[in-house]
Formats: structure tokens, C-alpha cells, sequence
């Protein structure tokens, strides 16, 4: 019994021996290689692992927790801020809310690793606040952002960040600061 089989490259109808299944092959009309497939008969059924009644409910429960925590968080997100009830004026921020920060001027060179591993991660909100505070320092955010494209290789800060992507983001970074 032959393996019957069409070429994936010119279409030709192709018939292998029984014991070319799952292996390559030579198409005898394009000469490409081609994947001769294994017969159904041959086809083992893999046996699966019996499902875990305790193992499942775990789950489904992790799952339950997970979903109303991301609900009660989404909803606190959305939820307006609570202002005084009486008529008195505010004396602080409404509880849960952050205070405004001071601007601090920081390392313009913090500044970049910082950004380049907001980068990294994805935090994009965290990106525009380092692009903003690097805006305000002028031109030493800059200055460090040259410096540090003139190295291929990520400093030892940023080791985690292949230097593909390092030097992306620093080009990233220059275009926002210009």
C-alpha cells in the first residue's frame, strides 16, 4: 500500500511508500521538498491525562478571584472621586487619592534608563511622564541620550534590554525629544 499525497508547491499528485510517512521527500516533478504525511492508520491516539475534579474547581475559583478583583479595580478606576459631603471646604485630597508630586529635578541619565525600561515593559503612561520630566531638564536629557547611542551595548542597569531594542527606544526617545 503507497502514501497518496498532493505536492504543496506545484499541486502534482504524488504516491510514497508506506514507510516515507512523516518524513521529507523530493517532489519528481518541481523538486522541492515536501512533507510526505503519515496514513491514518498509522496515526497513534496521544491518551490524554484524566481531568482533576479538585484540580478543575481550583481553577474555576482562582479564575472567580481574579475576575472580581479586576472588576472591583476597574470600577474604583471609573468610580468618581468622592468630594466632602457638608459644605465645608476640602482639607486634603479624598482618601485613596494620590497627592500631587513636587517637581523634583532628577538625573537626566535616571531619566533615560528609567524611560528605556518603561519602554521595555510597555508602561506608555509612565513614557510620557519621563518624556515630560527629560523635556524639562533641556538639554542634558538630550546630551545623555547621544551619549548613550554611542554604545552599541545596553549599560549594566539595563542588561535585560537586547541591544536591538536599546537602540530603537534611544532613537524613539531622541525623535520625542526634538
Amino acid at each position: 500500500m503507497s502514501i497518496d499525497f498532493h505536492c504543496e508547491y506545484c499541486g502534482r499528485h504524488i504516491k510514497a511508500p508506506d514507510d516515507a510517512g512523516g518524513k521529507r521527500g523530493i517532489c519528481p516533478n518541481c523538486k522541492n521538498s515536501v512533507y510526505v504525511p503519515v496514513p491514518r492508520e498509522q496515526v497513534e491516539e496521544i491518551p490524554l491525562a484524566p481531568v482533576d475534579d479538585e484540580e478543575e474547581r481550583r481553577r474555576q475559583e482562582l479564575d472567580r478571584q481574579a475576575r472580581a478583583v479586576q472588576e472591583a479595580l476597574l470600577h474604583e478606576r471609573d468610580a468618581p472621586p468622592e468630594g466632602p459631603r457638608s459644605g465645608a471646604p476640602a482639607s486634603g485630597p479624598p482618601p485613596g487619592a494620590r497627592a500631587p508630586q513636587p517637581s523634583v529635578h532628577r538625573d537626566p541619565r535616571q531619566l533615560v534608563l528609567d524611560c528605556i525600561r518603561a519602554l521595555a515593559q510597555s508602561k506608555l503612561d509612565r513614557v510620557e511622564t519621563l518624556i515630560s520630566e527629560m523635556r524639562r531638564s533641556g538639554a542634558a536629557a538630550r546630551h545623555v541620550v547621544e551619549e548613550l547611542s554611542l554604545d552599541d551595548i545596553p549599560p549594566p542597569e539595563l542588561s535585560n534590554v537586547p541591544a536591538e531594542l536599546y537602540q530603537g527606544f534611544l532613537r524613539t526617545i531622541r525623535h520625542r525629544l526634538a
